[in-house]
């Protein structure tokens, strides 16, 4: 009898194959599209997020008197990458721009995963469209599209967020089984709110829908003492050096923040929060996202998929109390309930402290995956697939605003800062710590100058307020008797350095540090900066002091 050959089976790439493919197209599409979005000039760049990286590397924490203002004290160690991109690569601007649009990369690869979790089977044709409509609606939002690239780090967050959500919705939910998944997820947790706050509603909302999830597990509880331990860890790691430092020089290791508590003598007795942003009436507390869909204000901006997360929280919430209620089962997505865990703590937590869209990218997040449970539950898959298309094409029609780009230039910084000698002592006026990092390294630099609209006449004071770009809190702080020593107590060149306006030339701006500019026409220089998008340029004037009375 004639033998056949055995058939040889179809090769097939393994899941990790797939995986490895998948996130390297999209860094790859997260890095290009960066470099098509531009540089990054935006303000915060200029106010903080070159300078404190570089205090920290050269050890000038405290030796400088708060060039960044009141942002000097913010943990640096997630600023260093871009620092370190920004110097090392200064010739190579789209090269700098491609590495750091890939954290948004890594935030799309994370968010296909999660939607597998919570839009199983993946088989059909309209369980394909679904799974797609969820990722696309879900990783658009404008506070997602409008940081790619963007050294404010909050893509960075975002997606160790998503990395801990997959983490805890991916285990099975069984009563044995490993924790690894949840001590690794509780760990990235407190490690990088340690790295910035602003994580801290979604790392509140992502913690308590693990817990649930290891209540449903019925664990025992010395595990969900070591969920805890590993978030205590992580926070500690990233922010305990910064916590102690802090303390030690100003009685409140969190400082500038929960002053009400801590009453250190260098800031206001209050919580350095964002208050003109925070609701300030019960029909903000209701409505806010609806209220700021149309807002001028970019900071205040608020995506549409807010307002559906909101309504899409409501209705599930009530259906799924309902079923409870009725004793029905609960047709749900089995990871409806972590999800509307997710959205309740963090949307009432940033309401309380933030109400800004910079930081609602996680919230953007869930909202489209809780309007598409929402649409699925109620129109079946086949016409909720065709509505969430409608959607998802509407939605994007709408453009993200802009933070502050430009054209790319020769370098990432192209500004000829004029030399100052090694032993001067420079006084930053505005918010340009940036300039203090990219100048004489060996110079000394104070900041914390702000610039009271009502010392000067109506004209000149118009102009002051418009170099007092911050919310109201981030100027109460109380260091003038350090920088009054600091300026008495130096021997050598004495120069001031802002933008090139009229007031900071105005000497009744320098009379309460007793220093003045002499024929500022004649001696200050000016330069420019391809960083530089609301100043219109930069002086830096020899000062000196005079007798004080």
């Amino acid at each position: 009898m004639k033998k056949h050959p055995p058939q040889q089976q179809k090769t097939r790439f393994s899941p990790f194959i797939k995986d490895m493919l998948l996130l390297s197209l999209a860094l790859l599409f997260s890095g290009g599209l960066s470099v098509l979005m531009g540089q990054d000039i935006s303000v915060d760049l200029l106010n903080y997020h070159l300078y404190i990286p570089f205090s920290f590397l050269h050890q000038r924490f405290f030796w400088d008197v708060i060039p960044a203002g009141i942002h000097t004290f913010f943990n640096p160690l997630l600023d260093i990458p871009y620092y370190i991109l920004f110097t090392v690569l200064n010739g190579f601007p789209r090269l700098t721009a491609f590495i750091q649009g890939l954290w948004y990369g890594l935030f799309l690869f994370l968010a296909w995963k999660i939607t597998a979790v919570v839009f199983p089977p993946f088989t059909r044709a309209q369980d394909k469209l679904i799974r797609l409509n969820a990722f696309i609606l879900a990783t658009t939002g404008i506070a997602a599209l409008s940081q790619i690239g963007l050294s404010s780090n909050e893509l960075a967050l975002a997606a160790a967020g998503l990395l801990a959500c997959y983490l805890l919705l991916k285990t099975p939910q069984k009563k044995n089984g490993s924790f690894v998944s949840f001590y690794l997820s509780f760990f990235i947790l407190g490690a990088f709110f340690g790295l910035k706050y602003t994580f801290g509603p979604s790392a509140a909302g992502l913690g308590i829908m693990g817990l649930y999830i290891l209540f449903k597990r019925q664990v025992s509880w010395y595990h969900l003492a070591g969920c805890l331990a590993a978030c205590a860890g992580g926070f500690l790691l990233t922010n305990g050096f910064f916590m102690w430092r802090l303390f030690h020089l100003f009685g409140n290791p969190f400082f500038p923040f929960f002053n009400q508590w801590f009453q250190s003598p260098f800031f206001d007795p209050i919580n350095l929060s964002n208050g003109p942003g925070t609701p300030s009436s019960w029909r903000e507390w209701l409505f806010l996202p609806f209220l700021r869909r149309s807002i001028q204000v970019v900071e205040y901006q608020l995506d549409i998929r807010l307002c559906l997360g909101v309504l899409s929280f409501i209705v599930l919430t009530a259906v799924m109390l309902l079923s409870k209620l009725r004793r029905k089962q609960n047709l749900l997505p089995e990871a409806s309930a972590p999800l509307l865990i997710l959205f309740g703590i963090n949307y009432i937590l940033w309401l309380s402290a933030f109400s800004v869209m910079r930081y609602s990218i996680l919230l953007e997040f869930t909202s489209a995956l809780l309007f598409i449970v929402l649409i699925q539950h109620f129109l079946g898959k086949a016409t909720g697939g065709a509505l969430c298309v409608f959607f998802t094409l509407y939605i994007l029609l709408t453009p993200p605003p802009d933070w502050g780009r430009s054209a790319f230039g020769n370098k990432n910084s192209t500004a000829v800062i004029p030399a100052v000698e090694d032993n001067a002592l420079v006084l930053l006026g505005g918010h340009v710590s940036f300039l203090a990092a990219l100048a004489n390294p060996k110079a000394k630099y104070i900041g914390g100058i702000w610039f009271p609209p009502e010392q000067y006449p109506q004209q000149l004071g118009l102009t002051a307020r418009r170099l007092n770009i911050l919310q109201p809190d981030d100027y109460r702080f109380h260091f003038e008797d350090i920088i009054h020593k600091t300026i008495s107590s130096h021997h050598g060149p004495l120069y001031i350095m802002g933008p090139d306006h009229p007031v900071i030339t105005d000497n009744r701006s320098w009379e309460k540090y007793h220093i003045r500019l002499d024929e500022p026409q004649k001696s200050c220089q000016k330069f420019s900066s391809n960083l530089d998008n609301i100043y219109g340029g930069f002086i830096l004037c020899p000062a000196q002091k005079t007798p004080q009375k």
